[in-house]
């Protein structure tokens, strides 16, 4: 902390706040730990809980995530229930559980919360909430679109559309899941920062047409993504997008010039200073950071290579150009720590990204289009659905074709993922060596 205070007070950079900030955290880490520790439950009879999430078990079984409303419990724990499938709890619900609670073998994370306990089949009863409860309401508009979706098209493309909007993986199949886990594209039904940019792009351009102000423009989409966040349950990656995109109308709202580095580094800092669990035990907000960290650093560094900026690469060919650098800048930070968490390697994913990211900006207008159809016009609704059917179905099977391939998923060995982790000094090292070498040639 002393070396980073004298950084701090030397260079007065981004940066030496940052390491300000991490030696803050590493402190707060310290303190947090004892609250992670399992407290004596035993002793209570009736244990009143807020439900985190649900997931129905292949019908078998319906499990819930709840957080423990006693005060002795620490506010990062929750715990696990197992349950009928009927009645179907949602997101929200209070409920009043009765049973023997279990010590877990393994704890482990979920939901924002460390899970050290479980209770398997109790007496639940529903508590009645007054007044307006917002994970209710949102449950509600979820109900309601997810029945105008189900009135244009069928399973699966009508669980696939639900997932790409509302980022709910037990909308699909298992089979479907599997597919698109192999073909590298598990990314497209876990809302992130690529659904939150292309909604914001279209938003962007409805707004453009109405006489507002551009603060007006700029409060009314960031009103929209706060809507389109809560829908898909305000998950790591889309906080991280949600943050950066407020913090660039910001910029553009104050005629200040927009830093995508450092936004992404105030989002991290917002979202670890809330919960600093995500940063060790939450995989989706590893891989969304450090997604979006490959594609600040790296896209613009290859697509200033004399190939790209060929006459060839205009219209189509120059989506297909930005879809296979973007892809690659991710993936050069993202499938190191993914083979290290997973022991997975997909060979496929960047040929997979190239066919299929660049229609879902089409799939998402289009669905979003005929769910407003649906709900206004009925008739023009069907010729949407049509359209999004072929547009799922060539994902669906361009997917399946694909992990059909020899060698496109490979496993390693638990005892060497820990290698792939050494690229990261190296991806480093190279790109502040050619980062250099090219601000010295600007000069």
């Amino acid at each position: 902390m002393v070396v980073a205070v004298v950084y701090l007070l030397v260079r007065k950079s981004i940066w030496s706040i940052a390491l300000f900030c991490f030696c803050l955290g590493a402190v707060r880490w310290l303190l947090i730990q004892p609250q992670l520790k399992p407290v004596n439950l035993n002793n209570l009879t009736n244990l009143e809980v807020v439900v985190l999430s649900t997931e129905n078990k292949n019908g078998q079984y319906q499990q819930l995530i709840a957080k423990p409303l006693n005060k002795t419990v620490s506010k990062y724990q929750a715990i696990l229930i197992r349950t009928e499938c009927y009645p179907v709890y949602e997101k929200g619900n209070r409920l009043l559980v009765k049973g023997e609670i279990e010590l877990l073998k393994k704890s482990f994370y979920s939901h924002n919360s460390w899970i050290n306990f479980e209770l398997n089949w109790p007496e639940i009863q529903l508590v009645p909430q007054n007044g307006f409860s917002f994970w209710l309401s949102v449950n509600k508009i979820k109900k309601y679109l997810t029945a105008q979706i189900n009135f244009v098209l069928k399973e699966p493309q009508a669980g696939f559309l639900r997932s790409l909007l509302f980022g709910r993986r037990s909308n699909l199949s298992q089979e479907i899941e599997e597919v698109l886990d192999k073909a590298g594209l598990s990314h497209l039904v876990a809302v992130s920062g690529l659904h939150l940019s292309l909604v914001s792009a279209i938003l962007l351009n409805l707004f453009s047409i109405l006489p507002l102000s551009r603060q007006l423009k700029s409060g009314g989409v960031l009103g929209c993504l706060l809507c389109f966040a809560a829908l898909a349950d305000f998950t790591p990656s889309v906080m991280r997008s949600l943050i950066m995109t407020a913090i660039m109308f910001l910029a553009i709202g104050l005629f200040r010039i927009y830093s995508s580095l450092t936004s992404w580094l105030v989002a991290a800092l917002i979202m670890v200073f809330i919960n600093p669990l995500v940063l060790f035990f939450d995989l989706g907000f590893q891989l969304s950071f450090l997604a979006a960290l490959g594609i600040i650093l790296f896209y613009p560094l290859l697509k200033q290579q004399n190939f790209w900026q060929s006459e060839i690469f205009t219209g189509a060919a120059g989506i297909l150009r930005d879809t296979l650098l973007i892809s690659l800048s991710s993936l050069i930070l993202v499938s190191p720590w993914l083979i290290f968490k997973t022991t997975k390697v997909t060979t496929i994913a960047l040929l997979s990204n190239i066919l299929v990211v660049p229609i879902i900006s089409w799939v998402l207008m289009l669905g979003l289009a005929t769910i407003a159809a649906a709900i206004i016009l009925p008739p023009l609704a069907w010729l949407g659905g049509f359209m999004l059917n072929i547009l799922l179905s060539y994902i669906i099977t361009i997917s399946q074709l694909l992990i059909s391939l020899p060698g496109a998923q490979l496993y390693i060995s638990p005892q060497l993922t820990g290698l792939f982790l050494l690229t990261y000094p190296v991806v480093f090292w190279l790109y502040y060596k050619y980062r250099k070498q090219k601000v010295f040639i600007s000069t």
